[in-house]
């Protein structure tokens, strides 16, 4: 998460220290003695994509490993998506 986050000015450690804990939390709320560590990063990348849509994408290209611009033209387009839903 630090990594995707160099560099954004809007994002701070206790930031993602505060993300960290909650996640951490919504995992040990689940009583299970083992997690996927894909689950852990569905729930870093929603945490991010609510945080920072940069830093979602780039942690969304290094977890899903991108191949190709396409990949990344897929995220974006359905970020746009989103936020012109939202508005």
């Amino acid at each position: 998460m630090q990594l995707a986050c160099t560099g954004r000015k809007n994002i701070s450690i206790e930031m993602l220290d505060s993300v960290a804990q909650d996640i951490e939390r919504m995992l040990y709320n689940r009583l299970e003695k083992e997690v996927d560590s894909r689950v852990v990063g569905e729930l870093v990348m929603d945490r991010l994509k609510a945080v920072d849509h940069v830093a979602y994408v780039r942690f969304a290209s290094v977890y899903r490993q991108f191949e190709d611009a396409t990949q990344f033209k897929e995220i974006v387009d359905m970020l746009r998506r989103r936020k012109t839903h939202n508005q």
